[in-house]
């Protein structure tokens, strides 16, 4: 039984929302041989592209999809996407801001820009295009550790920690947020704060070297500071009575 190119297309796009990258390629390809002029399909399949590592065939396809559908704001914010992973930062840049453009309540556009601006030095914009994406989206944890990111760059520790916090609230298993709390803790004095964060980064993610170099050294400097021994009341107390 033959299939229209409509079918390939939804089906090659339920494929790529399960993760079946290769079937959804394959589908989003037939749907192309069968209508060459669907932005969609391009756009679909170089989404799938850029998810395999492909960033050549994925900056083809979307900026195929952008001549058959100029005004296709999610094209331009995934072809952003393909020239972050290449470091082409201006290219990456120009794009999202015509996706924002045609879209102002994209909010993933927004948290994009927000760490493009943030890898150029631009903390202050970054901060603000962060707020942005949360304002539309305000349980996206990732948007609250990146901006607590940034506060913490700036030496805004306070307003840091209470991002990671947030973060923390919506994504209990982000070790990465329980490191940078941390690391803040750490830098406004509360030794004891930064080392519970720190062990709690630990238990999450043991083979990270950022975090056990961080553990590691909190584990002795409060050691050395307080005279405590491991077993100790008072170390126990920093755990919450755990080991």
């Amino acid at each position: 039984m033959a299939h229209s190119s409509r079918f390939y297309r939804q089906r090659g796009i339920r494929y790529l929302a399960t993760g079946n990258i290769n079937e959804a390629i394959y589908d989003l390809s037939e749907a192309i041989f069968l209508d060459a002029r669907s932005p969609q399909a391009y756009c679909y399949r170089g989404l799938a592209y850029l998810r395999e590592g492909d960033l050549g065939s994925s900056l083809a396809d979307l900026s195929r999809a952008l001549q058959l559908h100029p005004q296709h704001a999610k094209a331009y914010y995934q072809r952003a996407r393909v020239y972050q992973r290449m470091r082409s930062w201006g290219s990456a840049l120009q794009d999202v801001n015509q996706a924002l453009a045609l879209d102002p309540q994209y909010g993933k556009a927004y948290h994009l820009r927000a760490r493009l601006h943030f890898h150029q030095g631009y903390i202050d914009a970054a901060i603000d295009d962060f707020g942005a994406c949360l304002a539309r989206f305000p349980a996206c944890a990732s948007a609250y550790l990146n901006r607590g990111i940034a506060y913490q760059h700036q030496g805004v520790y306070a307003r840091a920690i209470q991002d990671y916090t947030q973060a923390i609230a919506l994504k209990p298993q982000l070790a990465r947020a329980y490191n940078y709390r941390g690391v803040s803790h750490y830098h406004l004095g509360n030794l004891a704060a930064a080392f519970v964060d720190f062990h709690q980064a630990y238990q999450l993610a043991p083979h990270n070297p950022w975090v056990v170099r961080n553990y590691t050294h909190c584990y002795a400097e409060i050691l050395d500071t307080q005279k405590m021994s491991p077993s100790s009341a008072n170390y126990q107390t920093l755990l919450g009575g755990k080991g």
